[in-house]
């Protein structure tokens, strides 16, 4: 599914867009995983490289970049926050209070900028893999593990990964729809439409499910 929403595919003709499935989805997971593990100051490197090259190489929008990393700034802030909030609380005597005290911490940046890197590379994989380049790229590799012999592996693997950019379809109407009616941000909002969102979401994981079974 095409669109500026969360990990949805951008059409092109690079050689990204072109590449064997399996062999993509092998090394998004490998990336994924190794960005974790990265130094600060590499990760960092890193993770500006790609900025650039999804800008000017694959024409991902700014909007399309903050879309996908918006979950590592709303882990930031809340990391940020009981980091502080500890810090504040343990100090007990406010006359003891310091600035460096709401300096976030060294390790919180560390697995910021490694969180950050992990997204960016699933963010490249997700916009340049249609649904059906995933599921031939998961039966790709289940075909090789299991030497020919179908099973439901593949399809259950690639219908969880295409379930991501369907969620946040799902959350955008839903959000369309509470300020039609003039509801604003705030937890009002995310306690009405929290449910909403996972009865709609089990009913599309009910319904494709079905025409998997259908299908095999």
């Amino acid at each position: 599914m095409e669109g500026h929403g969360f990990f949805h595919y951008k059409s092109g003709k690079t050689f990204l867009h072109q590449m064997t499935p399996w062999l993509k989805l092998i090394m998004m997971l490998t990336l994924a995983v190794a960005a974790f593990y990265c130094p600060t100051i590499p990760c960092i490197m890193v993770f500006s490289l790609l900025i650039a090259f999804s800008v000017f190489f694959l024409k991902f929008s700014v909007l399309d970049i903050v879309s996908d990393l918006k979950p590592a700034f709303v882990y930031f802030l809340l990391l940020y926050l009981a980091s502080t909030l500890t810090k504040l609380v343990s100090i007990g005597d406010l006359s003891k209070f310091r600035p460096e005290i709401l300096m976030p911490d060294e390790s919180n940046v560390q697995t910021i900028f490694r969180f950050l890197l992990s997204l960016e590379f699933t963010s490249i994989f997700f916009r340049t893999t249609t649904s059906v380049q995933l599921n031939m790229g998961f039966r790709q590799i289940e075909s090789a593990v299991t030497r020919g012999k179908s099973t439901a592996i593949s399809d259950l693997l690639s219908l969880t990964l295409n379930f991501i950019p369907r969620l946040s379809d799902f959350w955008q109407r839903l959000d369309r729809a509470w300020k039609a009616r003039g509801g604003k941000n705030g937890l009002k909002k995310i306690r009405s439409l929290t449910p909403l969102l996972f009865k709609t979401g089990m009913q599309e994981a009910y319904g494709k499910s079905l025409a998997i079974r259908n299908r095999t």
